[in-house]
């Protein structure tokens, strides 16, 4: 005789899940609207193959407290990111030549009174691209 079945039971949920590990990092970056173009530099806080989460200062720059060379209140483009929105992330790194260029769309958007932070899922369609990616995450796990 076959058991009934039992009624269906949601799955454990996990609080986050990622399929690719992320590295803590402390990178200056390009974060640019592929639509409009606009442009703010953001710190990179963690990056992995799959995404990276970044953190755009809204304060003015003769604030105390705010990162040197991040741009006045003005040009926040962090006002105007919503998730789904294609954006550019492009990494400046002391072991990369040039910038790297990776293309993504935001997954989150967090506002603060003067912080925004950002969530951005990569959308890897250049091979070039991701062995550099690969390769600068290989250089954090060297540094002492």
């Amino acid at each position: 005789m076959v058991a009934p079945l039992e009624a269906a039971r949601p799955l454990a949920t996990r609080d986050h899940f990622r399929a690719h590990p992320r590295r803590r990092v402390e990178l200056t970056a390009m974060l640019r609207d592929r639509q409009t173009a606009d442009e703010q530099t953001v710190i990179v806080r963690d990056l992995g193959l799959g995404g990276a989460y970044v953190e755009l200062d809204r304060r003015p720059s003769h604030e105390p407290g705010a990162a040197a060379g991040w741009p006045d209140i003005n040009s926040d483009l962090g006002a105007l990111l919503e998730p789904e929105l294609a954006v550019t992330i492009e990494l400046t790194a002391p072991t990369l030549w040039d910038p790297l260029p990776l293309r993504g769309r935001v997954a989150w958007v967090r506002r603060a009174s003067w912080r925004t932070r950002v969530g951005v899922r990569f959308d890897h369609h250049d091979a070039a691209n991701l062995l550099a990616l690969y390769d600068l995450l290989g250089s954090f796990a060297f540094e002492v």
